[in-house]
């Protein structure tokens, strides 16, 4: 379901409306163009830095930034996911309405579908991106409280990303844990029901993810996608945002620039699929 990717540096601090909730990862709020990430299970913005440098400069780059991770490792983490959707929704209503690609991975793909649907009408051009999972609905198989340390561990090194080096150290472990148990907490506690989306819905699916293969995607998120559905193979693991983020962002802009054309840019780079 959900993992860690390898570490990426952490974003500075760029003012946005949204607060500690959303970090500005590149571009400007001048730019006609918004794409917003949505992090995995313990995961935080750093890990979309390939995507956000990938993007360019004519699109702003937001992530949110969950509690308890990153500019916010102090804060209290949390495990009720009406409380992250509130925060991450009343976030984004503080921003200027602008055409929007809500991108999630893996746990962040629910949260950004359900987000598109409570913002509604207050973020009037808007479509939904979503990666490494295979429906809104799915959820850990054992309650999460419940999880031994080895048991957590176990789950981890299922989906790959976590080093060899952050499990053999204790203090890392103290840190690192606790967070993915809470997250984990957080995304048994969505509710059950999802409702279709009027919005253009894109799926990024791995062609090596066997958590979340292409054709699993497609048959857990096209019913949902009243506003149309694209599915897009991208060779890679549970983590190939980070592996190919270019083959990414080239996608991404794609439905950008769907919503609403931006800036004229320079072409870019030929790219290998």
């Amino acid at each position: 379901m959900d993992g860690h990717a390898p570490a990426q540096p952490a974003p500075r601090d760029r003012a946005v409306s949204g607060g500690h909730w959303l970090v500005r990862l590149t571009g400007t709020g001048t730019a006609r163009q918004r794409l917003v990430c949505f992090h995995h299970a313990a995961g935080g913005p750093a890990f979309f830095w390939p995507v956000a440098r990938a993007m360019g400069p004519t699109v702003e780059v937001l992530a949110v930034q969950l509690p308890g991770r990153e500019r916010r490792i102090r804060a209290r983490h949390l495990t009720d996911y009406r409380a992250a959707l509130d925060g991450v929704t009343d976030a984004l209503a503080a921003e200027p309405d602008k055409p929007t690609v809500l991108f999630g991975h893996s746990m962040g793909a629910a949260l950004a579908y359900d987000t598109a649907a409570r913002l509604g009408p207050a973020l009037a051009t808007a479509a939904i991106a979503v990666s490494a999972r295979a429906t809104p609905g799915e959820k850990p198989a054992t309650d999460p409280a419940t999880l031994s340390e080895p048991d957590l561990i176990a789950h981890l090194t299922k989906y790959g990303g976590v080093s060899d080096a952050v499990l053999a150290d204790a203090a890392l472990r103290r840190l690192f844990l606790p967070l993915f148990r809470s997250d984990l907490r957080l995304i048994a506690s969505r509710p059950e029901i999802t409702a279709a989306t009027e919005r253009p819905l894109l799926a990024l699916a791995g062609r090596n993810d066997r958590h979340a293969l292409p054709d699993a995607m497609e048959a857990g998120w096209a019913p949902l996608a009243r506003g149309g559905f694209t599915l897009e193979r991208v060779e890679g693991g549970h983590f190939f945002p980070a592996e190919r983020p270019d083959t990414v962002a080239r996608c991404l802009h794609r439905t950008l620039d769907a919503l609403a054309p931006a800036a004229p840019r320079k072409p870019a780079p030929a790219l290998s699929p």
